[in-house]
């Protein structure tokens, strides 16, 4: 549908189901299952680990623009795309730097279980029926680890 930009933060998110509401011309709001992909490390991140997850959210935040703007962290961004990114991998950095800790933080669910959870339950809060997890993992081993705590997260997430 267009016109709805992304939504990472729980705020942004519920403004956009408000007016995803507003403009479901016959069709019944009911009938919809919101979802949103987050950027998920379920484990107590090391200082270390915990930036480059921090510096993973900032640079996907770089490259759509139009996501910060709707989270009200992007006044004067300039609107570069993708394929410009590409072509000047110096834009990149650039622009990754400007994106703001707090905005780049709320697209992450991170940390250990009830800190997965308290995130996970702030979008639920909004409106969110379902979550897209994407496993963030600093060990290629750490794959099928990452999708067994997704699920055990969702069970005690359900369960609350």
């Amino acid at each position: 549908m267009g016109g709805y930009p992304e939504c990472h933060t729980p705020a942004t998110y519920k403004e956009t189901l408000k007016r995803l509401r507003k403009s479901m011309q016959g069709r019944r709001y009911e009938d919809i299952e919101p979802c949103c992909a987050l950027i998920f490390y379920p484990w107590e991140p090391s200082s270390r680990a915990y930036e480059r997850i921090l510096k993973a959210a900032k640079d996907y935040l770089a490259m759509y623009p139009d996501i910060q703007w709707a989270a009200g962290g992007g006044k004067g961004h300039p609107g570069l795309r993708t394929h410009q990114i590409i072509h000047d991998d110096t834009l990149l950095e650039e622009l990754s730097s400007q994106v703001p800790d707090w905005l780049a933080e709320a697209t992450l669910i991170y940390g250990g279980m009830e800190e997965c959870m308290d995130r996970m339950l702030k979008f639920f809060e909004a409106g969110c029926r379902h979550l897209i997890l994407e496993p963030y993992w600093i060990e290629r081993n750490k794959v099928m680890d990452a999708i067994r705590e997704a699920g055990r997260i969702a069970n005690a997430v359900r369960a609350y």
